[in-house]
């Protein structure tokens, strides 16, 4: 492909994967407001004088349910469906801007794109955003194939070195993962960042 071919398919490139990954964080922010009434409703129920002892427990029970798995799994779907965001696009930019460029055998999730990344002109040993990106990927193996459940993962030891990072944005508890609101919001921005290098890159 020329590089004015590159160069005029660059900005369409820019576009469409900025309204993909729009729709996944709104989609998080909506399902997120939805999970937060519900605790609002609950807490004005169990502030209520009239309520049966039994109801109050059930509110209670619920009302934990709804913070102390369904945020998480609100987290964990998003986290997810960030990955597979990341991952597609940088199949497109293979595809659209180093087609010639086999990905890298026996390399799981982000890992496979590392040739097409440094053909790009991305230097990969020095770039922060595919360093943290490729850290999380282990996370994302642990949830995809092991349900979160750190001793099933076939990347455990990295995995829980990850975790112990004051910055990892992973809690272990009773050997499952749980990612909190912050390390979505930094897998989303890494990625556009990450693909916005790769929009300029290709754009020069």
């Amino acid at each position: 492909m020329s590089s004015q071919e590159t160069s005029h398919r660059a900005p369409y490139f820019k576009i469409a994967k900025s309204i993909s990954s729009g729709f996944i964080i709104n989609y998080h922010n909506q399902m997120k407001r939805l999970i937060q009434n519900e605790i609002v409703w609950f807490n004005e129920q169990l502030n209520k004088n009239d309520a049966d002892e039994n109801e109050l427990r059930e509110i209670q029970d619920t009302k934990d349910l709804y913070l102390n798995e369904y945020l998480y799994f609100l987290r964990s779907n998003v986290f997810l469906m960030l990955f597979s965001h990341l991952e597609e696009w940088l199949e497109h930019a293979r595809r659209t801007f180093s087609p010639n460029v086999p990905k890298r055998e026996r390399a799981s999730s982000i890992g496979r794109f590392s040739p097409v990344l440094q053909d790009l002109g991305i230097d990969l040993g020095k770039n922060k955003n595919w360093s943290f990106l490729a850290d999380c990927a282990y996370v994302r193996d642990c949830l995809l194939h092991a349900n979160g459940r750190v001793s099933m993962s076939k990347q455990k030891d990295k995995l829980k070195s990850y975790i112990k990072g004051k910055t990892s944005g992973v809690i272990l508890e009773n050997d499952r993962i749980k990612i909190n609101g912050g390390l979505v919001q930094r897998l989303s921005s890494a990625t556009e960042s990450l693909m916005e290098e790769i929009h300029l890159s290709v754009s020069t």
